[in-house]
C-alpha cells in the first residue's frame, strides 16, 4: 500500500499498515511516535538552514523505532546559498542517542565528478 500526500488526511489506520507513506512537510504530525523503521535523506539537508535541519532531525529521531536506521548523504560543504553562509555535514545536529554503522566519504560522488558527498548510517539506540 502506497499513501499520497493528498490521501493521508482521514485514512490514519491505513498510514500504520502502508508500505510507503509520501507527506509534505507539514502532515510531519501524522506519524506515530516511534513507527518508521527507516528514515533516507539524499540532498535536501545541504540546501537548508540549520534551524530547519534541526526540525527534521527531530522529526526523525520521533518517529524511529529503536533499531530504526537512520540514512544520510549530502554535500560536504554546500556553499551555493544565497542568503545562508556555507551548509556542514558534519555540523548537522547529529544526536548521541544514534549509533554510527557508518561515517565516510560517498566515494560514488569521486567518481562521477559531483561535489564532495558524506554519508552515514546511525542506527537508534
Amino acid at each position: 500500500l502506497v499513501v499520497l500526500p493528498h490521501e493521508a488526511e482521514g485514512i490514519q489506520r491505513d498510514i500504520q499498515n502502508a508500505d510507503f507513506v509520501l507527506l509534505c512537510p507539514e502532515q510531519a504530525s501524522l506519524i506515530p511516535c516511534e513507527s518508521v523503521d527507516l528514515a533516507i535523506n539524499t540532498s535536501a539537508f545541504q540546501e537548508m538552514n540549520y534551524s530547519l535541519i534541526d526540525c527534521y532531525f527531530r522529526l526523525v529521531k520521533r518517529c524511529l523505532r529503536k533499531d530504526g536506521l537512520f540514512y544520510c548523504l549530502n554535500e560536504r560543504i554546500f556553499t551555493r546559498h544565497r542568503d545562508d553562509g556555507p551548509i556542514e555535514f558534519e555540523k548537522y545536529p547529529w544526536d548521541p542517542g544514534f549509533d554510527d554503522i557508518f561515517h565516510e566519504e560517498f566515494a560514488f560522488g569521486r567518481l562521477s565528478g559531483s561535489y564532495e558527498r558524506m554519508h552515514r548510517l546511525q542506527v537508534k539506540c
